[in-house]
């Protein structure tokens, strides 16, 4: 397990693991909630203060792959993309304005940590 798949919180740690991320007790290592995969796998978590920013795969996902959780896996956004037939295919990076994706289609989005809007885009091919 990557060491980057692993984040702590409070009295919880969160471990991305076989496509689903895990809420685990501290204390005795107990699984107490499983984040499900919308329609793909999980394969980046980022957390942020206002919560787990959650990006699945993006082959054959449809609608946005990228939203934010809180710490109790309740869902508060989805990201916006830069057109309908897009997708968000790079890592997510926290930057100092926002959070940062690249898309399929070749656009590099800055989003609003609060709403998941873009902020700016520009196109990088």
């Amino acid at each position: 397990m990557n060491p980057s798949d692993v984040h702590s919180a409070l009295d919880f740690r969160y471990v991305l693991a076989d496509g689903v991320l895990k809420k685990i007790t501290q204390l005795d290592g107990h699984v107490v909630a499983v984040l499900q995969p919308k329609q793909t796998q999980i394969v980046q978590v980022e957390p942020i203060e206002e919560g787990i920013v959650i990006r699945e795969d993006y082959y054959k996902f449809e609608g946005s792959n990228v939203y934010l959780v809180d710490y109790d896996f309740r869902e508060l956004w989805v990201a916006q993309l830069p057109s309908d037939s897009d997708s968000f295919a790079n890592p997510v990076s926290r930057v100092r304005d926002g959070l940062s994706c690249g898309s399929w289609e070749s656009w590099t989005c800055l989003l609003s940590t609060k709403t998941g809007k873009i902020i700016s885009k520009e196109f990088t091919k």
